[in-house]
């Protein structure tokens, strides 16, 4: 027979005889727990309350089950029952009475109640307490509570030196949840007649699957074997789209000139320059008779060159001629060096994004990274999602992993989810890649992530890039 949530907590803590006997049970209506480096995060879903130097924890109990004119006096004790699931770091802790009020769906640290006096104090917690009821008597707070004089406003647990894992009323796995145990004053009265059994309910769900065990050490490495024969060459497969074109390299030194081309052909005269101002006329002879022309003698020989003359004066420039045709082109110079790869930009259809500011989390369900979402128009693509995180101080070194993947229009992408390891206080990476067919033109794609074991993990340095396929 399946025994419901409340009253299995009162049987087992009846079981093992311990100071919370089920007097008067009140459990918890609203417990959560705030996070000083994710002041905007919401832990009221958790299943463990956190308790550190860094997150205090907050817990409020109905006490409408008390009996009708019941008075602080009536209250002869009021013990506070907390399983410790684990005793990270030994400490004290100490009880506040709250002094505003505050919802577990909506509580994060920037609008944390107001935290009042000290009610129970340096509370020793050691790791013998972990995994059993830790008891601590608040009879004289509930006594406020009930007389008005402190408004049932809860309690935080403060610690600056320890740190504490407390089971919630969200833990499905234990039933461990916070209580308080009252036990009020007075004469008992008689044991009434037992009920008639009532029947049987129908048999509860199967429990929810425990966390899967971290795996084995590892086991030495075997002899090695003979070398098989070499197997036949696989076909080639097809080759990859062109990845986009890189920025153009620095321009190479110059080589040496080329030999000159042959001469161009000579341009055309320019204009005659205006003529000078003319001699002194002589005196005019008679003009003769003209007779016939003879016929021309050979050419005789070349004379000698006499000496030359003096040169006459510089005749006025004449226009410049036209441009002669371009004589052939000169052998090519030596290739100058290689310039250094320039970035890759994005080319035609090929779209990226990268973001380097940091982001803490403990959350368990994925969360969008800042700055990873590209809307770039209807298409196949191929998305290439990367990402860089840090383990918090103090983390375990082998029990922090985070989980990433892609998303398409809101819609996690089948088969791009990848979990990777993140040690304390070092750098992990996780990456996937994946096809997208079918987006349209109002749709986005965008990298998403969580904390897989609840830790304090940071995000650091992210980049999604997305690729056209035609």
């Amino acid at each position: 027979m399946q025994i419901p949530r409340a009253l299995a907590t009162i049987f087992f803590a009846a079981s093992i005889s311990l100071p919370c006997a089920a007097s008067s049970i009140h459990v918890v209506v609203a417990d959560a727990h705030t996070w000083d480096k994710g002041p905007t995060i919401n832990l009221g879903g958790e299943q463990r309350m956190r308790v550190d130097a860094f997150r205090t924890g907050f817990l409020r109990f109905d006490l409408s089950r008390l009996p009708s004119g019941t008075i602080g006096s009536d209250v002869a004790s009021a013990k506070l029952c907390l399983w410790p699931n684990k005793v990270k770091l030994p400490g004290l802790l100490d009880v506040n009475q709250l002094s505003s009020v505050w919802d577990e769906a909506l509580l994060t640290h920037a609008d944390a109640p107001l935290i009042g006096v000290t009610r129970v104090g340096s509370i020793p917690i050691l790791n013998s307490n972990e995994k059993q009821f830790l008891v601590i008597d608040i009879t004289s707070l509930a006594q406020d509570w009930v007389d008005g004089a402190v408004v049932n406003n809860g309690i935080a647990l403060v610690t600056t030196d320890g740190s504490y894992y407390f089971d919630s009323k969200e833990n499905k796995q234990t039933g461990h949840e916070p209580f308080l145990d009252i036990t009020l004053s007075g004469a008992q009265g008689p044991q009434g007649d037992p009920g008639a059994t009532g029947p049987q309910g129908p048999q509860g769900d199967a429990g929810v699957q425990g966390p899967q065990g971290g795996p084995g050490p590892q086991g030495n490495t075997g002899a090695t074997g003979a070398q098989g024969p070499q197997g036949i060459t696989g076909a080639s497969g097809a080759q990859g789209p062109q990845g986009p074109q890189g920025s153009t390299g620095a321009t190479g030194t110059q080589g040496p000139q080329g030999d000159p081309g042959s001469q161009g052909i000579t341009g055309a005269t320019g204009a005659v320059g205006p003529q000078g101002d003319p001699g002194p006329q002589g005196i005019t002879g008679a003009t003769g008779a003209l007779g016939p022309q003879g016929p021309q003698g050979n050419t005789g020989a070349t004379g000698a060159q006499g000496p030359q003359g003096d040169p006459g004066p510089q005749g006025i420039t004449g226009a410049t001629g036209a441009q002669g045709p371009q004589g052939p082109q000169g052998n090519t110079g030596a290739t100058g060096a290689t310039g250094a790869q320039g970035a890759q930009g994005p080319g035609p259809g090929a779209f990226s994004v990268t973001n380097t500011t940091s982001v803490a989390s403990t959350t368990t369900t994925d969360i969008v990274m800042t700055s990873t979402t590209l809307a770039p128009g209807a298409g196949d693509y191929i998305a290439i999602l990367s990402a860089e995180f840090d383990g918090a101080t103090g983390v375990g070194a082998a029990d922090d992993h985070v989980t990433v993947s892609i998303y398409a229009n809101g819609v996690q992408v089948a088969g791009s989810e990848r979990t990777a390891a993140v040690r304390a206080d070092q750098f992990g990476s996780a990456s996937t890649q994946m096809v997208i067919t079918g987006l349209l033109a109002a749709e986005a794609i965008d990298g998403r992530w969580r904390t897989t074991d609840g830790e304090s993990i940071t995000l650091q340095q992210r980049s999604l890039i997305l690729m056209k396929v035609d």
